[in-house]
């Protein structure tokens, strides 16, 4: 299932919602049998996720603001869905301020595997796939990395610390991204190909200032590095893998489109981004949670 947000900020965003969910539901469910689309939403009438479901019965999952702690929460939840939890190997993993909503989004989903509390939960903290497993190094101070290790992932803690202090224009700009969220997904992401080879693609702002951190990854687990050449408005790391291997990308990312087209053997899936959709917070990933049942 993919769990997205509903975000609409005016009429015109409204309407352009609802054409996009029934286009995207149509394109994403042909490429992907199996793979049901449902958008989040407020339990409040005259939103963009009410007249979604009055559309399209059956396409959102209700959340309310007694299911977080604040308004923040409950908030950041309707906008970035990526981290309320994440299922890994079976196992949901819920970011402890998500406690009730997690629970109660998976008893609707009819979520059977086992359950567990981690700030690994908070899915824009680590990116995925096969065996490996990149997080915010800070996660070390909040939670056991033996929470993966025993699912039999090799975690590696990326760096986060960059210096707004620093001289160098290029680490400035990359600690004010960072020091908002804690969350590697805007500057990196991990794909595993069918030849078990890992491609690692990051942001040039993130390989600049962690340059001999990366290549020594790299260089030690045998990934192929690629540094974007996207602008970092369009959030050129945060796209999505579906279970079956296909990518689904801004077609404004061209030079991860082209990277990815030459390395992969996979369909890969462009989208034209709404305007809310592009900023700086986050992208598609950020605003979206695959949650295998």
């Amino acid at each position: 299932m993919l769990m997205s947000t509903a975000w609409a900020t005016n009429r015109d965003d409204l309407i352009k919602l609802l054409e996009t969910y029934e286009g995207r539901k149509e394109f994403i469910e042909d490429k992907e049998p199996g793979l049901e689309v449902k958008f989040i939403r407020e339990n409040h009438q005259n939103n963009a996720g009410y007249w979604l479901e009055k559309c399209f019965p059956n396409s959102t999952i209700t959340i309310d603001k007694k299911d977080c702690k604040n308004k923040k929460d409950f908030e950041a939840a309707l906008n970035w869905p990526r981290d309320i939890l994440q299922v890994l190997k079976n196992t949901a993993l819920i970011a402890p301020r998500y406690k009730t909503l997690g629970n109660k989004i998976l008893n609707e989903l009819g979520f059977n595997g086992e359950r567990e509390l981690s700030h690994f939960g908070e899915g824009g903290t680590s990116v995925v796939a096969g065996k490996g497993l990149l997080f915010s190094g800070i996660d070390l101070l909040f939670d056991k990395v033996e929470i993966v290790d025993k699912m039999d992932y090799l975690a590696i803690a990326m760096p986060l610390y960059a210096k707004l202090s620093s001289q160098d224009s290029v680490e400035r700009r990359l600690a004010r991204r960072l020091n908002r969220n804690r969350h590697i997904d805007t500057e990196m992401n991990l794909i595993q190909t069918k030849a078990d080879k890992y491609l690692l693609i990051v942001t040039p702002e993130y390989h600049h200032v962690f340059k001999e951190t990366v290549d020594l990854i790299c260089s030690s687990t045998k990934n192929q590095l690629y540094v974007t050449k996207d602008s970092h408005h369009y959030q050129p790391t945060n796209f999505i893998v579906l279970p079956s291997g296909k990518i689904i990308i801004s077609e404004k990312c061209k030079s991860v489109i082209d990277f990815l087209d030459k390395n992969l053997d996979t369909e890969i899936l462009t989208y034209k981004p709404l305007r809310n959709e592009c900023n700086r917070y986050g992208g598609l990933r950020c605003r979206t949670n695959i949650i295998e049942i």
